[in-house]
This record gives structure tokens, sequence and C-alpha cells, in this order.
């Protein structure tokens, strides 16, 4: 679910410098890393799935 989530915004920020997508890429994996770290009621698949709803398609950031 996350490798796939983050091929999908790798695909999304091709169009941008280097560094640029590396930034992008580094603030979303700290998004994550962040909400997987809270406590949570549930499982890390169901924790991961709603983190990920959250941030919403990489397609519409």
């Amino acid at each position: 679910i996350y490798k796939n989530y983050m091929n999908r915004i790798e695909k999304t920020v091709s169009s941008l410098s280097k560094s640029d997508q590396k930034e992008v890429l580094l603030e979303f994996n700290s998004h994550i890393y962040e909400g997987l770290t809270r406590k949570h009621k549930g499982n890390e698949t169901n924790q991961l799935l709603d983190i990920l709803d959250k941030l919403g398609e990489p397609g519409r950031f």
C-alpha cells in the first residue's frame, strides 16, 4: 500500500526538478511516519489507509 502510494507520488512530481521531487517525497514520508507513530485504534494497515486517505490522491495535490 505504502509503496504503491509513493510510486504514484513519484509519477506525479516527475516533471519537477530532482531536488523538488526529493523534497516532496521526504515531506510525504514525514507525514506518514508521524501518523504511524501516533496511537491508533486498529491495526497498522488500517492506520496507514487512514493516513493516506487524509493526505489525498497524489494527482490532486
